[in-house]
């Protein structure tokens, strides 16, 4: 990047000052915005890398033109970031927690105040990454996702600078090249691990620091060359392909990867284009209203995703149009507010203007953030905030990895004093709810067995499934355990629908497919819910046949009912609210439950013998209503749409598991 190379060559205003990028910036945050609202632009999430490559383009300008002016400081550009980014940042962080505090349940406000942590310390990205418990809340409600993407941007900042100034020590001329390689290694890896590890590839900066430095690229390239018709077409062509891939990609797409190169060029061909001469596109972009919402861009994205995810927790799901309305006129009117009030006087020095007052300003902000986050954390969510029924812990037994089945250091249930399992409980996070009150019944009754739960891990040997790729060998290696240890009862637990049907709640962030739970075999033709049926048909009446063979009790507990929305929460906000947001929860009815698993019922009750029983785990669960009870004296039943409490299992399990396990332990 030569001194003449890196040259503004704008026709824009002397000070450098580009309309047309705050006019990108507001067609980002409306797709990002609209895309999170599910009203529209299913691929709206490219918003985000479009703010990369406008964020690698402005900050690499900036450092460039220090060095070439010879008083780069690295100080003072760290100084400059904090005073553009962390005042907002930390205001509605602050406001977050708040909202979180009256809102969101004990659990809940515990993950947000871990990610507000995380994110005090540029490092939610990180968080998200690794929080893939299978009882976390689904992405829509957690208030501080979206700071993924600030955290990728700040660690970004916190190495550019130092790359680019030893580059430019060492010789100045390599800058370009430099760059251009470090880029094409961050795309590469981005395209080798998005199969592999989707959630590493999404969220972190290794995969994602091309996308900035696509930016920076523009910054070396002597972009004066372009004729006022090659720049229309470039422009017109690089907005198309902006636009191709907000309205065409969607949460499915195998997204970032190659394909995040149809936004990243579309940006970097109306930032070239733009640049030295007047096009139609920039004209677009430099109307007053694109300009005036791109200034405030900013604000919009930190305020959207928080008030969007409260409202949709408060209101148990779905927001209507009218309520999406609503909460984005609350979102402009925070936005520009923050703008007003924050951004801009603090940018431009009218309040904190020493850098000194600045430094303790954020620092007595941080102590805050991260003192209360630790607070929610160390008095778990303050569960005494709802006193009219008892919130229940999300706690079970630890699911564990394929690791505890390799070294054969599944949970222990029951009486310990007894080495000899009885009994082995084999399933998904079902069975893992199940399991304390199992063990406590193991213990009653002097015996006791093993654990085996994993999430999203059907007891389906020789099925696959898009959720967990240890699904093989966790279960090969269960079966195994069985038979080595000559387990003579074994309990098979599930969420069964979810295997055969397409399933809402598995649409997180990173585009999870819904077919993705889907069981399918090698014999399976398509992914699609008939075929995954076949794949669970033909796997669990082999796997009874293996094991009454071998003279072992199968016991094929039924699904519990899944419930419409989830009745903690209901009951929760309805309390917090003082009834303004009404408890609406209703128990799903018998009718809707036994049609939906009726297909799953035929086939265990098919299996029924002396070797195999049913265990209809929603026997107790109906009312005289014939709809599902959801508390009882006072207890929830339910911790969220489908798992129990552990109340729960005492409450519909247990009863129905009692003489079974007396006849266990009289054998």
């Amino acid at each position: 990047m030569t001194p003449e190379a890196s040259t503004i060559t704008s026709r824009a205003k002397t000070d450098g000052y580009r309309p047309d990028i705050d006019g990108l910036r507001a067609v980002s945050v409306v797709a990002v915005i609209l895309f999170h609202t599910g009203l529209a632009c299913p691929g709206g999430y490219v918003g985000v890398d479009v703010f990369f490559v406008i964020s690698g383009f402005l900050i690499t300008g900036l450092i460039v033109k220090d060095l070439e002016k010879g008083h780069f400081s690295l100080v003072d550009f760290w100084l400059r970031r904090a005073r553009r980014i962390l005042p907002a940042v930390f205001v509605v962080t602050l406001a977050t927690l708040g909202l979180g505090y009256w809102l969101l349940m004990p659990y809940h406000l515990i993950q947000m105040a871990k990610s507000s942590i995380a994110q005090s310390f540029f490092a939610s990205n990180f968080f998200f990454w690794r929080d893939r418990s299978y009882f976390n809340q689904e992405s829509e409600w957690k208030p501080l996702l979206h700071t993924w993407s600030l955290s990728v941007e700040e660690q970004f900042y916190l190495v550019l600078p130092f790359f680019l100034y030893i580059i430019y020590r060492w010789n100045k001329r390599w800058m370009f090249a430099a760059v251009l390689a470090v880029a094409s290694a961050s795309f590469l890896l981005s395209c080798r691990t998005i199969t592999a590890s989707p959630a590493a590839t999404f969220f972190l900066l290794p995969t994602r620091a091309w996308e900035l430095l696509a930016g920076s690229l523009l910054v070396g390239l002597n972009r004066r060359s372009f004729s006022l018709i090659v720049s229309e077409f470039i422009s017109i062509f690089g907005f198309l392909l902006i636009m191709t891939s907000v309205f065409t990609y969607d949460r499915n797409t195998e997204f970032p990867g190659l394909l995040a190169v149809v936004p990243v060029l579309g940006t970097m061909l109306v930032l070239l284009a733009n640049e030295s001469h007047v096009t139609l596109i920039e004209g677009l972009l430099s109307l007053p209203a694109l300009v005036w919402l791109g200034k405030i861009s900013f604000s919009l994205y930190l305020w959207h995703w928080p008030l969007l995810s409260v409202s949709r927790y408060a209101f148990d799901g779905q927001l209507s149009v009218p309520a999406i309305a609503i909460v984005l006129i609350f979102t402009l009117g925070f936005s520009w507010l923050t703008y007003s009030i924050i951004e801009q006087p603090i940018r431009r020095r009218k309040v904190l203007a020493s850098n000194k007052t600045l430094v303790v300003t954020l620092i007595f902000a941080w102590i805050i953030i991260t003192v209360v986050s630790f607070q929610i954390y160390r008095y778990e969510g303050f569960p005494s905030r709802s006193s009219r029924a008892e919130i229940p812990s999300q706690n079970t037994f630890l699911l564990p990895e394929i690791q505890a089945i390799r070294e054969k250091n599944l949970p222990f249930l029951g009486d310990r004093t007894h080495s000899k399992p009885s009994f082995i409980v084999w399933g998904d996070s079902h069975a893992a709810t199940a399991m304390p009150m199992i063990s406590e019944l193991a213990s009653n009754h002097g015996i006791s067995g093993l654990g085996a739960a994993m999430s999203s891990s059907p007891p389906l040997p020789d099925t696959k499934n898009g959720w967990n790729k240890d699904l093989i060998e966790w279960n090969t290696r269960v079966l195994n355990l069985i038979e080595e240890k000559d387990i003579q009862h074994v309990f098979l637990i599930a969420r069964w629908s979810s295997y055969i049907e397409k399933v809402a709640d598995y649409d997180l962030l990173l585009g999870t497919d819904p077919l993705q739970t889907l069981a399918y075999d090698d014999q399976t033709l398509s992914k699609t819910p008939d075929e995954a049926f076949k794949a669970f048909d033909r796997s669990i009446c082999s796997l009874s046949e293996r094991l009454t063979k071998a003279g072992r009790h199968v016991f094929l507990v039924l699904q519990v009912p899944e419930q419409k929305s989830s009745p903690p929460r209901s009951y929760f906000t309805a309390e917090r609210t003082w009834g303004w947001i009404p408890n609406r929860q209703v128990g799903i009815d018998r009718n809707t439950h036994e049609s939906r698993q009726r297909r799953v019922n035929e086939v265990f009750y098919s299996l029924a013998s002396p070797l195999v029983t049913i265990v209809p785990s929603d026997q107790l669960l109906f009312g005289s209503d014939n709809r599902t009870i959801l508390v009882n004296e006072k207890k929830l039943i339910y911790n969220d749409t489908n798992h129990l409490t552990i109340e729960g299992t005492r409450f519909a399990l247990a009863p129905l598991l009692e003489p079974i396990f007396d006849t266990i332990a009289n054998q």
